[in-house]
C-alpha cells in the first residue's frame, strides 16, 4: 500500500501555486471535475475522489460555483494502475478525521504546503493552455 500524500487546496492558494479555478463540469461518464489555472495559465483538471464526487454530483450541476465546497479541500496525490501519478481533490467530513486545513482554520494557525507534497511535480502536470473539456 502506497503512502498518501496530500496537501490543502487553500495552501496552493495561498503560494499562488493556483491562481484560478473554473466553474464545476463533467466529463462523458459523469464524473465532476474543475480546471484550476496556474498564475501562467497552465491548467490542469482535477477530478474529485469517489466520495467527494458523489457529494459534489449529487449537490451541484455543469457551471455551478463550487468555491466555497472546496475551502477546506485537500489535493491528494493518487496512483493509477498504470503507475502514473494523478491528483485528485478531497473534500472534508469524508473521514472520522478532521482534515489539516479544518485544523489549521479552527486554531488559527497558518497554513503550509506539507514538505512530503512534492510541489514541483504537480505543476509539471498543468498544460500550455486551459482545457476544460475532459474526456472520459
Amino acid at each position: 500500500m502506497s503512502q498518501i500524500v496530500k496537501t490543502p487546496l487553500a495552501s496552493l492558494v495561498k503560494s499562488r501555486t493556483i491562481s484560478s479555478i473554473s466553474k464545476l463540469h463533467f466529463n462523458t461518464n459523469g464524473y465532476p471535475f474543475v480546471t484550476m489555472l496556474t498564475k501562467d495559465s497552465k491548467a490542469q483538471n482535477l477530478y474529485f475522489g469517489i466520495k467527494s464526487s458523489q457529494v459534489i454530483g449529487g449537490n451541484y450541476g455543469e457551471g455551478d460555483t463550487i468555491i466555497k465546497e472546496l475551502i477546506n479541500a485537500d489535493i491528494v496525490q493518487t496512483e493509477n494502475a498504470q503507475g502514473e501519478i494523478r491528483y485528485k481533490i478531497s473534500l472534508p467530513g469524508e473521514s472520522n478525521y478532521s482534515s489539516e486545513t479544518e485544523m489549521m482554520n479552527a486554531f488559527g494557525l497558518e497554513i503550509e504546503t506539507p514538505v512530503d507534497f512534492d510541489m514541483s511535480l504537480f505543476v509539471s502536470q498543468f498544460e500550455g493552455k486551459p482545457s476544460i473539456v475532459a474526456e472520459a
